[in-house]
């Protein structure tokens, strides 16, 4: 999961130009969130990813709002964050 998270974590940085890495809380948040994407990866080929809030910037606040893909999930996990989850389903 911490692979799909430093994922996450770098389209926030790459988007609001903003390091999250040491917040505790923000990597709470989208932890949840990758646990959420890859469930809906099982039966889908991309998800939205979005968390609100994840911390207030000197511009405003930062959101995350990215679409990620069973491909790139395949890539960032090695091919097992799909395949982790149909152990005792029948994917």
């Amino acid at each position: 999961m911490d692979r799909i998270v430093d994922f996450l974590l770098a389209e926030v940085n790459r988007r609001s130009r903003v390091d999250l890495s040491g917040n505790q809380i923000v990597r709470l948040r989208l932890g949840e969130a990758a646990q959420k994407a890859k469930v809906e990866l099982l039966s889908a080929t991309s998800t939205n990813v979005c968390v609100q809030y994840l911390e207030m910037g000197k511009d405003g606040p930062i959101h995350l709002d990215t679409t990620l893909t069973r491909a790139q999930l395949q890539a960032i996990t090695g091919d097992a964050g799909v395949e982790s989850l149909c152990v005792g389903r029948s994917c």
